[in-house]
């Protein structure tokens, strides 16, 4: 349908008492996160002390209590920049030096809190006028939710997760929660730029298509997450029985790194290494299998040659046939990892060498420390 728009201001007084009064909200179902990095959060606060314009923010009068006549606002596009307000006005955000820009900002607010300035820099954040593009109240939810889509929330455009995400669904909510969970800290695995971004959430939700349908081709760009969120969006059936197996698979990757080394962890930060591993758990929870000492002394072997081994000629490197046999898997391994590692083939490269060393019962090349340690030395070598 077709609706208005009213262009307002609103002073950062009026915007925290509303923030206060729980009339102003975010409605998740079409904000990105509210994630900003500290940086983010310090350079919108030294914009404001400066008396410099920061970019409008939307809202929506999207529900009126019906006893109170309270109405509720939605903050459609906005909502970290209101959020970095209002923690700082709170004591939550200190404006250190290093994220300041301008030289005098640097030496009058370095490291102050909110309460640390002068009462006339006060004032001027309460006095402090923010353009409101309100959204009349008659919209429907889909149009606001189309209009999200289009929107520039800061200098980029939306990505495919973001789109995904403001559509909603049970899968993504899913996707969403599983993206919170403790595991990916201790792995370290997303960076700030991921999660402000969402790609932690797809890189989720591509874990729980591994879980469900095993290896599949990500040649089609964002092709099998769109097709999951279509299929679940309303319905998920089996919802329980996935997460069920999902935290089973967390529980084996603990497992496995347990008392890992800390210098093999860095093979684990990286997706396509971290998606590899996930897929021989889920094997292993297939075919009702578990870890053993001998699976996780393998598995460390593999990391310490890994982490040295480069695609070189293997003739110049002297080497033995029980190391050539050993060098020719990591051969195999390191091609599928360099280019289209989300092809089905490399995907697949990547599951089979790891398979056969770690858990095939007849291929015992890693439980030679000798000639892992031989091999190590000669493809460490410069």
């Amino acid at each position: 349908m077709e609706f208005k728009f009213k262009d307002n201001t609103k002073t950062i007084t009026e915007i925290n008492r509303l923030l206060k009064d729980g009339i102003l909200d975010v409605d998740h179902s079409y904000q990105r996160r509210a994630i900003w990095t500290e940086s983010d959060k310090v350079r919108l606060i030294e914009t404001i002390l400066l008396n410099y314009v920061v970019p409008s923010v939307y809202w929506w009068q999207s529900d009126i209590d019906p006893d109170t006549g309270q109405a509720k606002i939605d903050i459609v596009d906005g909502q970290q920049r209101i959020t970095a307000i209002s923690e700082f006005l709170n004591g939550q955000l200190k404006l250190k030096k290093e994220y300041l820009l301008d030289e005098t900002c640097k030496e009058k607010y370095d490291n102050k809190l909110f309460s640390d300035l002068d009462d006339h820099d006060k004032e001027k954040i309460w006095n402090y006028s923010i353009s409101v593009i309100e959204i009349d109240k008659n919209a429907a939810e889909e149009d606001v939710i189309n209009m999200f889509t289009r929107l520039n929330l800061t200098e980029y455009n939306l990505n495919a997760q973001e789109r995904r995400h403001a559509s909603k669904g049970l899968f993504h909510e899913f996707a969403t929660e599983l993206s919170n969970n403790a595991f990916w800290e201790k792995i370290k695995i997303f960076s700030a730029t991921d999660v402000k971004r969402m790609q932690d959430v797809t890189y989720c939700a591509n874990i729980i298509i591994l879980s469900k349908r095993g290896i599949v081709d990500q040649a089609k760009i964002n092709q099998p997450i769109n097709e999951a969120y279509e299929a679940y969006k309303d319905s998920y059936p089996e919802i329980d029985e996935d997460k069920e197996r999902i935290e089973k698979g967390i529980d084996y990757f603990l497992e496995l790194i347990e008392e890992m080394p800390k210098e093999n962890m860095l093979f684990l930060k990286r997706k396509v290494q971290n998606y590899t591993v996930f897929s021989l758990i889920f094997y292993l929870l297939r075919k009702d299998l578990v870890w053993t000492q001998i699976h996780k002394h393998r598995f460390e072997n593999f990391i310490k040659i890994y982490l040295e081994f480069k695609n070189e000629d293997s003739e110049k490197l002297n080497l033995s046939d029980s190391e050539k046999e050993l060098f020719d898997y990591f051969r195999r391994y390191k091609q599928a990892s360099s280019e289209g590692v989300n092809k089905l083939i490399n995907r697949n490269v990547r599951f089979n060498v790891l398979k056969d060393l770690i858990i095939d019962q007849d291929i015992k090349l890693l439980d030679d420390d000798s000639l892992v340690d031989s091999l190590h030395e000669k493809v460490s070598k410069k």
